[in-house]
């Protein structure tokens, strides 16, 4: 399975996420932990165990950092000239 978390909190071999799915928190059994940041977005695959406790747990097999897209991805908005403009140029100063 795979999860997409944020990194709440880093501690020795284990990390605190944030399910983005599922909006809970989570402790990440990994010996990379010390590879991660609190803020960091992260993909870990996992093989489907999560123990009953809470917060609940699950190992590691795999942890990548999801690199922040620079620019974003997420266009402005066109500004177009208002209704029934034509040519929309300012006035003549005279």
């Amino acid at each position: 399975m795979i999860m997409h978390a944020a990194v709440l909190d880093v501690q020795w071999g284990r990390l605190l996420v944030l399910d983005r799915e599922t909006r809970q928190r989570v402790v990440v059994h990994t010996p990379a932990a010390n590879r991660f940041q609190p803020g960091d977005l992260v993909r870990i695959w996992y093989n489907g165990v999560m123990t009953n406790s809470i917060p609940p747990q699950i190992s590691a097999q795999r942890i990548e950092l999801i690199p922040a897209v620079f620019p974003p991805t997420v266009l402005p908005p066109v500004v177009r000239p208002p209704f029934g403009c034509r040519g929309c140029r300012p006035p003549r100063r005279r």
